[in-house]
């Protein structure tokens, strides 16, 4: 990491998470959800007594050598792309945009089709789902959000699993069930669906049956249960431009050496709450080492997440799995998580691959370990580029096996 200036104080404002103390002491960015500026004083004892306000400039950025596997087969013309119908529930709004990243590509031509929680459930006087596919007869995606799914009655179940059975989706992503309660809803994915994608992975039900599987008679999508495979849970909507994914790919080397950023952590977020506060005291002591902290709208955070080598994670709301993670993660920042190596593989070893995290089991061991990492720069970017390299091969892994299903090849498996 950066050597810290000589300095007793120094005084940070910044909005978006892209200034703060390229070469000073412990720096808090303020802030609240909107975005709007806040400011603090964090006092940073050094061997002299001068005093600095503000913030130095940066030198010219130094670029990690990331070597992702980019999505190199040519386009093919317009004709002869497979024609996809997604079903897109209305409220799935958070990972919206990592969810059409998966399932777009240059094979597939998409069409977005509004669905909402009244036509899955059937109800009366709610103008049905299109059961002819608009495009022509190609394929079928379903993407919805299970929260609440749990509270549907016989009858909504009943006309949710009739659906999808109809649709015979060759992908179905299953999104937000962080407390696993709607196995029913994932049980009706696997049976009708060539490949559902979940998230969460700590969750496989394997005790959830389908809604009136047995009076129908059927054993699933053509006599035969479909495949479930974890995914990361991505990114909130918003973090980054529409154009993320494909710039960084068509350049892979613009991302920022972690031993030249801006910030040594961040933690982008709300203070209070869970077990923030052990954290962030933990970190905090970490004298010298500039950060940023404190929430902020999602295009703040996601500046902060880049101009940050660590970015630290809280417990998620019910299981130890959280958007952060992976927010981080894309952004070139190296995650830092408290969890027992039990607990780790239960939350992440159904994904891919097991991503290269800093995982400690306290955050006193969290700090030692990170501290250990940032006093060798050539470790800290090696870990940096393992971080990088993981979410880009694992999408890469997920966005095939989507345009196997969708296109009619027999998907290899992730």
């Amino acid at each position: 990491m950066r050597r810290p200036a000589t300095a007793t104080e120094i005084v940070v404002s910044d909005t978006d998470g892209g200034g703060g103390a390229p070469n000073g002491g412990a720096a808090v960015v303020g802030g609240d959800s909107d975005g709007k500026e806040g400011s603090a004083i964090i006092s940073a004892t050094y061997a002299t007594d001068h005093t600095i306000a503000g913030v130095r400039s940066l030198p010219p950025t130094l670029l990690l050598p990331l070597s992702p596997s980019p999505r190199t087969s040519p386009s093919p013309s317009p004709d002869t792309r497979t024609s996809l119908t997604v079903y897109f529930d209305d409220r799935v709004i958070w990972e919206r945009t990592y969810v059409q990243l998966l399932l777009e590509g240059p094979s597939v031509a998409v069409t977005y089709v509004p669905i909402s929680t009244a036509q899955m459930q059937g109800k009366l006087g709610e103008q049905p789902v299109v059961e002819q596919h608009p495009n022509g007869g190609g394929a079928t995606a379903l993407v919805l959000n299970a929260m609440l799914s749990e509270e549907w009655t016989v009858s909504e179940k009943m006309a949710f699993s009739r659906l999808v059975r109809r649709l015979s989706p060759a992908v179905s992503v299953f999104c937000s069930d962080e407390r696993g309660h709607a196995g029913w809803v994932h049980a009706t994915l696997v049976a009708y669906s060539k490949t559902t994608l979940r998230p969460y992975g700590v969750y496989t039900y394997p005790d959830a049956t389908v809604p009136g599987m047995e009076s129908d008679g059927r054993g699933g999508r053509d006599g035969h249960r479909g495949t479930s495979h974890a995914i990361p849970l991505g990114y909130m909507v918003g973090m980054f431009d529409d154009h993320y994914d494909a710039r960084r790919r068509a350049h892979p080397y613009t991302t920022t050496l972690a031993s030249q950023r801006r910030y040594a952590w961040a933690f982008p977020a709300e203070l209070t709450g869970k077990d923030r506060e052990p954290m962030l005291a933990a970190f905090q002591s970490w004298a010298g080492a500039p950060y940023t902290a404190g929430p902020r709208n999602a295009t703040a955070a996601g500046a902060a997440y880049e101009a940050a080598a660590l970015v630290l994670n809280s417990h998620g709301n019910v299981v130890l799995d959280f958007f952060r993670l992976y927010e981080a993660s894309m952004a070139g920042a190296i995650p830092v998580i408290v969890a027992s190596a039990a607990d780790f593989r239960a939350n992440f070893g159904a994904l891919p691959e097991l991503p290269p995290w800093v995982v400690a089991p306290d955050w006193a061991a969290a700090l030692a370990a990170v501290r250990t990492l940032a006093a060798d720069s050539d470790a800290l970017n090696a870990r940096q580029r393992a971080v990088s390299e993981w979410w880009w091969r694992v999408n890469d892994k997920v966005h095939r096996l989507v345009e196997d299903s969708v296109v009619g090849r027999k998907p290899a498996g992730i």
